[in-house]
């Protein structure tokens, strides 16, 4: 008996895993140094990430994360304005802190540990203009081929190689406008992404469209 307790124990566990853990992943194909936040329900406490254009982020509570129980109630996304860096803790040169490796990119652990401390800068993060992005599902078939092609366009414009989106999809052999005219996408809100998927793990694609930061993702 007690071996079959067990065995449900298990099972429940098993089935369950998806609402005990989430990953959202963000990849920048902007030009503008983003800030994102995400706010989970049951709890009023903010996240916070800094992604540099096309540089990937996530926000990541697995097993054992105290918040990894909580569902995914908003998302915002705005330019991250350099004027709030005065307040990162530890400088006073007005700057984040660079990767000693590769001071083109911002060092991210340093910048998590700062966000973790709930600091001034923390709290300056929140005083930016930033709003919930419009959301595009694209259809199964079409995902594949279209995060691999952004991608691409990522990766040149993380490299240095093009300094603009449409540059860098240009370069690999896209653009950005043709991009977005093969999705086949649905355009909804945070509000429908919350109703339909805010208790499992996604990445989106975060594309300036007409000049407004939207995200897209797997329908």
């Amino acid at each position: 008996m007690k071996f079959m307790k067990a065995l449900a124990v298990f099972a429940l566990l098993s089935t369950g895993s998806s609402a005990l853990a989430y990953t959202w992943g963000f990849t920048n194909v902007t030009n503008k140094t983003l800030v994102i936040k995400l706010v989970l329900q049951g709890t009023d406490a903010e996240f916070f990430n800094i992604v540099q254009p096309g540089r990937r982020t996530s926000f990541d509570w697995g097993w054992g994360n105290a918040r990894a129980g909580f569902c995914l109630s908003s998302i915002v996304i705005g330019q991250y304005n350099p004027n709030v860096s005065v307040n990162f803790p530890g400088t006073k040169s007005g700057q984040l802190p660079r990767d000693t490796r590769n001071t083109k990119f911002f060092d991210d652990s340093k910048i998590t540990q700062a966000i973790d401390a709930r600091g001034p800068w923390f709290f300056a993060l929140g005083r930016q203009p930033i709003r919930e992005p419009k959301v595009t599902f694209v259809k199964d078939e079409a995902w594949g081929d279209f995060d691999d092609k952004i991608s691409e366009a990522a990766e040149k414009l993380a490299t240095g190689v093009a300094n603009t989106a449409e540059k860098a999809a240009e370069l690999s052999g896209n653009s950005i406008d043709g991009l977005l005219k093969e999705t086949g996408g649905i355009v909804t809100s945070i509000i429908e992404l919350v109703k339909t998927g805010k208790c499992m793990s996604r990445h989106f694609d975060i594309i300036e469209v007409d000049k407004s930061i939207q995200l897209f993702t797997k329908k």
